[in-house]
């Protein structure tokens, strides 16, 4: 539903400036949001 708002643009940026302790976060809110 994420890319559906957002965009896949604006997903992947988001997914690929991730580390270690935001990876999670942004994984879940991704499959559920």
């Amino acid at each position: 539903m994420r890319r559906q708002v957002v965009g896949d643009d604006y997903v992947d940026r988001a997914l690929a400036t991730t580390n270690d302790f935001t990876k999670p976060m942004q994984d879940l809110v991704t499959e559920y949001c």
